[in-house]
């Protein structure tokens, strides 16, 4: 079996994001053909106290503590600005992290690397002989161009450099590696504008649904119900629009309503605008807890207006049997069926709310429109199937269809 090193940014132990959820499917499905060792930091509440979830999956797990001080990223600073290099791309890099890496292509017989984000591709050594898989899960210069656009100066020309740099980083890694996989169509077609010569496919996004099981028990109340890493700004920027502009406006309309907030990474601003005795705040509670207040909520929000790439906890939502109110850019890179509403203004998300509020048998039959729709496009057993190592295989080990080890597969 080829040995395969995964560079992530954090280990995906726990799985607590969309990033790290991405990352999970890939280790669960390289595992069918690679013996896997892992990299990367650990998680920054975790460590490696639940290191014990991938040991099923890889053979060997390297990680280093990720340590970022006010002193650090000062120094950092300074010095990406007379290297005229990207900030927020260098943060994540160690030369600890650095030292294993060398070490292990130094003393294992590595057959391909994959790195499972922008920032992992820091560990590529030069003129590297090794074929070289870059899972592109945002495409991030557009992701900080973005967030620029929503930022006043002085920040905005912070993130206006940075999104400049991203360009120029993501471009060339996008030409130097041996395969990109990217979570839309529209992401890939993207880097075929600008790098025609770019070897590359779609692998959607996805979710591990092997526990759901769908169940007509819902809370008596209608329920809102948001899943997401608040630390991620487009998260966390979202919420805040959404709690300050549109709940209030539906509290008053379906006096009853009730909303979940689950995740992680909740702030003091946010956590002050749920005093609301009607809004109840979830931080990093375990798949089993969450599936079951997903299957008893009526309907699932996803008020985000920027960011990149696809949204998992949509693919959530949807292996859940749920309907859905998202913006334009919450769905972005999706297809969309009858049980998904998108609207991009204040009046719209709230008028759809409460529209799918008033009624619960249709609000179910919706839903299953989505469940339907997930389990034909984005169930984790389609998306990552034989036919996706064959393009791994042909693309980066010049195997093709015939070959004796991807007919044994």
């Amino acid at each position: 079996m080829k040995k395969l090193l995964f560079i992530a940014k954090f280990i995906p132990a726990p799985d607590f994001n969309g990033g790290a959820k991405r990352n999970r499917a890939w280790i669960r499905f390289l595992s069918n053909y690679f013996d896997l060792i892992v990299v990367g930091f650990w998680d920054k509440k975790y460590g490696n106290n639940r290191v014990h979830e991938l040991e099923k999956y890889v053979s060997k797990i390297e990680g280093v503590n990720f340590s970022r001080t006010k002193l650090s990223l000062a120094k950092l600073c300074m010095r990406s600005l007379i290297q005229n290099s990207s900030i927020l791309l260098k943060q994540y890099h160690s030369p600890v992290l650095s030292q294993k890496i060398s070490s292990l292509l130094s003393n294992e017989e590595i057959d391909c690397i994959f790195c499972a984000e922008l920032s992992s591709t820091q560990y590529i050594p030069q003129e590297c002989k090794i074929p070289i898989i870059f899972d592109d899960h945002n495409i991030e210069y557009e992701l900080v161009a973005r967030n620029a656009s929503k930022t006043l100066y002085p920040l905005k020309f912070f993130y206006e450099r940075e999104a400049f740099l991203l360009k120029k980083y993501e471009e060339k890694i996008w030409d130097d590696v041996d395969m990109i996989s990217f979570v839309s169509q529209r992401d890939e077609l993207i880097c075929k504008n600008t790098t025609p010569n770019a070897c590359s496919c779609v692998v959607e996004n996805t979710y591990n649904n092997e526990f759901i099981s769908i169940s007509d028990e819902w809370f008596e109340n209608p329920t809102l119900l948001f899943v997401g890493n608040i630390s991620w700004k487009p998260n966390r920027q979202g919420l805040k629009h959404f709690l300050i502009s549109i709940y209030p406006r539906i509290k008053k309309k379906v006096s009853s309503v009730k909303l979940y907030i689950i995740g992680s990474g909740m702030t003091k601003s946010l956590q002050k605008l749920c005093n609301d005795g009607s809004i109840i705040i979830l931080e990093n509670i375990e798949e089993e807890k969450k599936r079951k207040l997903i299957s008893m909520s009526w309907l699932c929000i996803v008020p985000v207006y920027w960011g990149s790439g696809t949204r998992i906890k949509i693919l959530e939502y949807w292996a859940n049997g749920k309907t859905v109110v998202a913006t334009t850019i919450g769905a972005e890179g999706l297809d969309i069926s009858q049980g998904t509403k998108i609207t991009d203004t204040d009046e719209g998300f709230f008028e759809a709310t409460v529209d799918a509020l008033s009624d619960k048998n249709k609000l179910f039959l919706q839903g299953m429109e989505n469940k339907k729709l997930f389990e034909t496009k984005y169930e984790e057993s389609r998306v990552y199937e034989n036919t996706l190592y064959n393009t791994i295989a042909a693309k980066c080990f010049r195997e093709n269809k015939n070959s004796e080890h991807i007919k044994d597969i």
